[in-house]
């Protein structure tokens, strides 16, 4: 029986262009943002998940030669950089694929893009503008 060797490599991945991703300069600042929440007193097992946050990572490789992200663990914080990045790229591709379908439903359809802003106000009048927005936005569509 063959043993399988665990051996740690440095490995370059790229997107489809060619651009090389970080991964190395995120998990940095993850582990900066770890030493955040400890000199702030967070639980411990914030810091510990955020310190842990991709630690090590399990590839596949493709039948084409390309290794594929099989198996990682991430800590899932709001404020993590490789968290976001991964959350990004996630929706990215959620959103590609919405577009496309939309596009294969309605070939002569246009997408419209439409940023809503108001003053900034004070904390305690946050709830009503919040519900002032949500009732404008819904006449906006009736």
């Amino acid at each position: 029986m063959d043993e399988v060797q665990n051996q740690a490599q440095i490995l370059v991945d790229k997107n489809s262009k060619g651009k090389e991703r970080d991964w190395r300069g995120r998990k940095i600042a993850s582990l900066k943002l770890s030493e955040v929440f400890q000199a702030l007193d967070y639980k411990e097992t914030m810091v510990e998940r955020v310190t842990s946050c991709a630690e090590a990572l399990r590839f596949i490789k493709q039948p084409d030669g390309h290794l594929k992200l099989y198996q990682a663990f991430f800590c899932k914080n709001k404020l993590c950089q490789m968290c976001n990045w991964r959350r990004s790229m996630k929706y990215s591709y959620q959103t590609a694929r919405i577009v496309d379908e939309a596009m294969k439903q309605q070939p002569k359809g246009r997408f419209l893009f439409l940023t809503l802003t108001v003053k900034n106000i004070e904390g305690e009048k946050l709830s009503d503008t919040l519900s002032a927005l949500t009732q404008a936005f819904n006449r906006l569509f009736k």
